[in-house]
């Protein structure tokens, strides 16, 4: 597992590029937050790793929520994650969260306060959650995709 800081740190920068090209938003689900889509055209392979964007609509009362646990996003509409996928181990990591408000403006970006938080681990993927939805899709091409 010691490839994936390496190959989440290519993916980064390959997703940071990838976004100036438009999106092409497809729905994975609704969860209590609001509709869920992923980006076909974000989604890169590179062995058992993927790279795809993400993104969560909020609804009034999840806004809420995100806006108490970090007053930078008031306002905020969505979120959008930019997640490394380890189809074989089925592991996940977000390399970045930057969060949006309606006219698409940034109110804040993971990416920018990362050195201030220890970084975790990357995590098993949870069935039937919105990351769950999307490795299955992701990595359903390959054969690979983590049980559910």
């Amino acid at each position: 597992m010691k490839s994936l800081p390496i190959v989440s740190i290519f993916f980064v920068l390959l997703a940071m590029v990838q976004t100036a090209n438009a999106a092409e938003w497809v729905e994975l689900g609704e969860t209590v937050w609001g509709p869920c889509h992923y980006d076909k055209a974000s989604v890169r392979q590179m062995g058992r790793f993927v790279t795809v964007t993400l993104r969560q609509m909020l609804n009034a009362r999840m806004a809420a929520v995100v806006e108490a646990a970090i007053p930078a996003t008031k306002g905020v509409a969505y979120m959008v994650s930019y997640e490394l996928i380890d189809c074989e181990e089925g592991l996940y990591r977000h390399n970045s969260v930057v969060y949006y408000d309606r006219h698409g403006r940034i109110l804040h970006d993971s990416a920018l306060t990362k050195k201030q938080y220890r970084e975790p681990a990357p995590r098993p993927i949870p069935p039937d959650t919105p990351i769950g939805w999307l490795a299955e899709t992701v990595c359903a091409s390959d054969g690979s995709a983590p049980a559910r």
